[in-house]
């Protein structure tokens, strides 16, 4: 991802920011955030890999939640959130920047995400069950993109190896059954046949369109 969109922790504090002066959604903050960070027509509208909603309403969705688990906003009405008392003194205290670092230093944090002190927390800087380094401004969706995209490039090169491995005319084979699957030759059984022969260093093969 090379767009130039804010990962959920610089979000934290402009986030509580906007919460200071008006009351706000999900929606209208991630708006504000967008206008703020003076995202571009195609940032905004970037989509996470499961296109479930757009890069910067995810950050900003979570970056909310780590405020509220914090108590420095809370729910008031349905969709609705407002910055506590708490929340005003933090903001105070911390007038550049607020790190995941000084939420995890707020009593009853961890214990708010459902988990015992000193336990992993939503910050931690790894995949849990991988080797896979990530920094603490990770999101879990952005953890769960890279575990996939790690375990994709894993496949891709058992895969290849694997065919690499075969015979010539295993590889002939596999192609005429890949190009029959990306839909050329008529659907019948006999779409498709292998014309080659051993040492003919080619890929032989005749497809039936119709």
């Amino acid at each position: 991802m090379n767009l130039a969109i804010p990962t959920y922790d610089q979000l934290l504090r402009p986030l509580l920011a906007q919460a200071s002066s008006e009351d706000i959604s999900r929606r209208s903050a991630t708006e504000a955030m967008a206008n703020q960070f003076g995202l571009s027509a195609d940032e905004r509208e970037a989509r996470i890999p499961s296109d479930a909603s757009t890069y910067i309403a995810n950050r900003t969705g979570w970056a909310m939640t780590f405020l509220t688990k914090a108590r420095l906003v809370e729910k008031v009405v349905r969709g609705t959130y407002r910055i506590t008392s708490e929340g005003r003194a933090f903001l105070s205290l911390h007038p550049d920047a607020i790190r995941v670092a000084d939420l995890q230093a707020i009593a009853g944090f961890e214990e708010a995400w459902g988990k015992r002190p000193g336990a992993s927390s939503a910050g931690d800087a790894l995949v849990e069950g991988t080797a896979l380094p990530l920094a603490p401004t990770s999101t879990p969706d952005d953890r769960i993109e890279a575990a996939v995209a790690e375990l994709d490039a894993v496949l891709r090169s058992e895969l290849l190896d694997s065919v690499l491995a075969k015979p010539p005319v295993f590889f002939e084979r596999l192609v005429l059954e890949m190009l029959g699957t990306m839909g050329y030759g008529s659907k019948w059984a006999d779409a498709s046949q292998h014309t080659g022969g051993s040492g003919d260093e080619g890929i032989d093969g005749v497809i039936n369109e119709d």
